[in-house]
């Protein structure tokens, strides 16, 4: 079993959070290949909407950094 495999299995049972941090780093790559499960990738997807819901109370500050909503998929 390889340390990504593991990894994966760990998240569907135990409690998680999943950051990308910095521009040096190969997060876009990471992301790829975890949305290449489509189990994993609606996971993924659930809690991008459940941060948004979140971060609703600030998200026009957030907006004003980006100018529009962020879709990292």
């Amino acid at each position: 079993m390889t340390s990504s495999t593991f990894f994966l299995n760990r998240l569907s049972s135990e409690p998680h959070a999943v950051i990308f941090g910095g521009q040096s780093t190969p997060w876009t790559t990471a992301l790829a290949e975890l949305t290449t499960d489509p189990t994993l990738e609606a996971g993924l997807r659930d809690h991008v909407k459940a941060a948004e819901r979140l971060l609703s109370p600030v998200y026009a500050d957030l907006m004003a950094t980006n100018g529009r909503s962020l879709d990292i998929f």
